[in-house]
Formats: structure tokens, C-alpha cells, sequence
């Protein structure tokens, strides 16, 4: 066995001295180049057939124990999608297969009342690793077998009050039979790979929207909701419900999230989601994979977004408001719907390959007088994506300020576009005023901004029944 991970998920009969190991429980994961593995452990007859769950006699002394299985033992992994439909396995077969710990596995019994400690209890089938000087407890694993989670925000033991703040690596992997899970609001971090490979979650009970944006969600698979709806088929689909409300394709993020993370990675039904003013920051992935997000408008608070809608292929229309200074790496990867993107005039910095992917844009605006500073990659060996713009600068226009173009020709990223023309006139000009009217602002997307909230870039003002183009510094 050469996995990275290890888990051995046996059921004890103390007083039959034997022991079990379910076939639907992974014991093992490895991250190989051809691939990443989930194994199991599985009981195997002399024609290398596997039989089942793999079961053991104990022996116990003083100082180890020693579990030997009472058939064959198989250490395989599955060579399609899921080992409970019969698919194929590839693996081991081992004979005289057993298991040696260092210690004496049958201990005594903590009776009722006693003051022993134990930092890692299972709790309604929920496995923890306990923090008595935190006052925290991580979510580490399940017993096999079981269907439902409801992981609890508070745990009371011994008189003390735990709260549950994560989940820890792996915790879930592999498991083929939990179908529902219930999430609580104290969560502050899922860890890597906490939800992988789960194909039969279909309901997630996620207790508050607000405190789910705030979780550290350290990669893709740490999500249950990607699980939920891993595959490409709507019919198989599962359930998500926020707030104990079933979600129905739309989305509103409560307006004192500051910042998102991957709180919404894979959740394909997402057709509209609505981002309040007040939001700082978009975090990366937080829309990853939403397939079915078709137009999006960023707050004008906000001032960074990272890979947030990587792989939105049907974004068709994204707002860039005021405001923004920096557009990360792969922000809008393979957003293959995308024919026209209005850089505003605030933004400062553009990431090497934001826009990969995006190979129907046809015209870029960008509002700022300075080009904005691209990140410009000089490795031989990678010639595509080298530049921001490289999948669409040859065939898209460019348009920006009339007094830019030289700047923006001369300027690294920029000057690879073919064509680089000024941005039409607003065509509002010599209106007559009102001097009496009230002076209106509105940003180039006929957005209405506040005096107050002009940040520098090109505004339209009104006053009556004239309107002009100006250039706030």
C-alpha cells in the first residue's frame, strides 16, 4: 500500500473477538500522475473473486493486536464509476492478509460519570477530533454504512461546550452511501478533498447563506455541492437548500458578505445571482463550473475578482462596474459565450490568462486614459497565454480613449491587438442646460453614481437636457 491517505474503518465485536471491514468504505487514496485512486478493502476467495465485506478474527495481548482475515483480503480500486453497480475493479489479491497495531485495541469501557477524556469521540455516528483549548472540534469521518450526516454547530461533553468549526482532509472521501448532509453555521473551513468522490450525496442542507460565503473551502471536491451535481445529466441531479429553502436556479448574496470564496463551486442549476453593493472581493472559483449562469454584474465596491466564473461556458454578458482595480488569473476562463468586455477605467492590474478560453470576443472597451498593467509571461516553452488578451487580440477590436491609442499601442499585452480604435463619442454634446436642474453622473454602462462615490475614470453628466463626457482624475 503506497497511498497518501489511510483509513481503516473497522467495526469491532468485543466479545466475539472479530472484526469487519464494509466494502463501500475507502481505505486508501493516492494522487498518481495517471490519475487520482480511491481503494478498498475487500474479502476475495481462492479464484481471486471478491465476496464482500472483509471480515477478521482478533487476537489481543498485553501490548498489540493482531486482526487476521478469515479469507483472502483484495486491495483494489475501481476502474470505472462506482464499485456497488458490478463495474470492474484493478488491484491485489493477498492471502493470510492481516492487520498488527501496537496496542491492545480493548480497552476498558469509560463508565458513566468518569472524568477520562477522550479527544476523539464518535458521536451519532459523527467522528471528531476535539480542541480543549480552543473549545473547537473538527469533523474527521463517519462510521461506514450510514446515509445521513447533521453535523451539530455544538457539541456538550463532560459539561463542556465544543463548537464545530471544520472538516477535516479527505473526511468523506470515497463514501458511497451518504445520500443527505446537514452543514452548520460555525463552519469556518471544509479541507482538501473533504467531499470527494461521494456519487450518491444528493441533499445538502447548508443552515445559513451568510456564513456559508465565509467558509474556507480549500479546493473543488472540499464542496459537497460539486458532488451534488457532478455529473452532466440534469436528471440526476441533486438538492441544495439554504436557509432550509429548497435553491431553484437563483441566488442572492446577503448584502453584508464582504467577501466570497468556492461557496458556490459546481452549483450548475445557478441561472441568476445577484451581488450586492458592499461586496469587497470575489474570491477564486467562487461560480466555478456554474454552467448555466448566463449574465452577471459585478458591485461597484468590489475591487478584486479571482477565478471566479471559470468555466461559466454560457456567461453571455459580465458588468464590470467603477470601482474594480484588479482582474485575476482565469477570472473568465473558457466563458466561451462571451462576444464583448468593457474594462472599466479603474482597473490597475490584469492577471497573465484571465480571459483564456473566451474565444468569441470580438470587441474589448477599456475606459482608462493609462493603460491598465498587464501581466505578461516570457517562458519560452509556453507560447499561448503568454498575455491577457491572446486567444481573441488578433480578430477582436480595441477600443479606448481617442487620446490613448498611441499609449495603449506602446503598452505590453495591449499592443498585441490588431486593431486599436477610439471609443465612439457619446453622441451628447451641445444639449442645451438647465442651470436650475440637478447634475446627475452616470458611468459609461448608464449606471447612475453618487457625487460622493466618483472614483477617477470617463462619466457622463447630465443637468437638465444636456449631457457631457468628462474625465474625472
Amino acid at each position: 500500500m503506497y497511498g497518501a491517505y489511510y483509513s481503516v474503518p473497522a467495526q469491532f465485536d468485543a466479545t466475539a473477538n472479530t472484526a469487519s471491514i464494509s466494502k463501500e468504505a475507502p481505505v486508501d487514496y493516492a494522487a498518481l500522475s495517471s490519475g487520482a485512486r480511491t481503494y478498498f478493502l475487500m474479502g476475495a476467495n481462492s479464484n481471486n473473486q471478491l465476496t464482500g465485506d472483509l471480515n477478521f478474527t482478533v487476537a489481543a495481548t498485553d501490548n498489540n493486536s493482531t486482526l487476521t482475515a478469515t479469507s483472502n483480503a483484495g486491495y483494489v480500486y475501481v476502474q470505472s464509476t462506482d464499485p456497488l453497480t458490478g463495474n470492474k475493479y484493478g488491484g491485489y489479491i493477498f492471502s493470510d492478509f492481516k492487520i498488527s497495531v501496537d496496542y491492545n485495541i480493548y480497552t476498558a469501557k469509560v463508565e458513566t460519570g468518569s472524568s477520562e477524556f477522550d479527544p476523539n469521540p464518535t458521536i451519532n455516528n459523527i467522528m471528531y477530533t476535539l480542541d480543549p483549548d480552543t473549545k473547537t472540534a473538527e469533523v474527521t469521518g463517519c462510521v461506514s454504512g450510514i446515509n445521513e450526516i447533521n453535523i451539530p454547530s455544538k457539541l456538550t461533553i463532560q459539561n463542556v461546550e465544543y463548537t464545530v468549526v471544520s472538516i477535516k482532509k479527505a473526511a468523506f472521501q470515497g463514501n458511497k452511501t451518504i445520500t443527505t448532509i446537514h452543514l452548520p453555521a460555525s463552519l469556518n473551513k471544509i479541507d482538501t478533498d473533504a467531499f470527494r468522490n461521494m456519487p450518491n450525496l444528493k441533499n445538502i442542507y447548508i443552515e445559513d447563506l451568510k456564513a456559508w460565503c465565509n467558509v474556507d473551502i480549500v479546493n473543488g471536491n472540499a464542496n459537497p455541492i460539486y458532488n451534488a451535481f457532478s455529473t452532466s445529466l440534469e436528471k440526476n441531479w441533486g438538492k441544495v437548500y439554504f436557509n432550509n429553502t429548497l435553491f431553484n436556479g437563483e441566488l442572492t448574496i446577503p448584502s453584508d458578505v464582504k467577501v466570497t470564496r468556492r461557496s458556490f463551486y459546481g452549483l450548475k442549476p445557478l441561472t441568476k445571482v445577484t451581488l450586492s453593493e458592499g461586496l469587497d472581493s470575489i474570491g477564486d472559483q467562487t461560480f466555478a463550473n456554474c454552467i448555466k449562469l448566463t449574465e452577471i454584474a459585478i458591485p461597484s465596491t468590489v475591487k478584486g475578482i479571482g477565478s471566479a466564473f471559470f468555466g461559466c461556458e454560457a456567461l453571455e454578458k459580465i458588468t464590470l462596474n467603477e470601482g474594480l482595480e484588479t482582474i485575476g488569473n482565469s477570472m473568465l476562463y473558457n466563458c466561451k459565450a462571451l462576444t464583448e468586455l468593457t474594462i472599466p477605467s479603474t482597473v490597475k492590474n490584469i492577471a497573465s490568462s484571465p480571459f483564456s478560453g473566451c474565444t468569441k470576443i470580438a470587441t474589448v472597451k477599456s475606459l482608462s486614459t493609462v493603460p491598465p498593467v498587464c501581466k505578461v509571461l516570457d517562458i519560452p516553452s509556453i507560447p499561448l497565454h503568454s498575455t491577457p488578451f491572446d486567444d481573441f487580440c488578433e480578430t477582436a477590436k480595441l477600443l479606448v480613449p481617442a487620446d490613448a491609442i498611441n499609449a495603449y499601442k506602446a503598452a505590453d499585452g495591449w499592443k498585441e491587438f490588431k486593431t486599436i480604435e477610439a471609443l465612439p463619442s457619446s453622441g451628447v454634446e451641445g444639449v442645451e442646460a438647465d442651470v436650475n436642474a440637478p447634475v446627475e453622473y452616470y458611468n459609461l454602462q448608464g449606471q447612475k453614481v453618487a457625487a460622493e462615490s466618483l472614483v477617477p475614470g470617463i462619466y457622463v453628466i447630465r443637468q437638465g437636457n444636456k449631457a457631457s463626457k468628462v474625465l474625472v482624475k
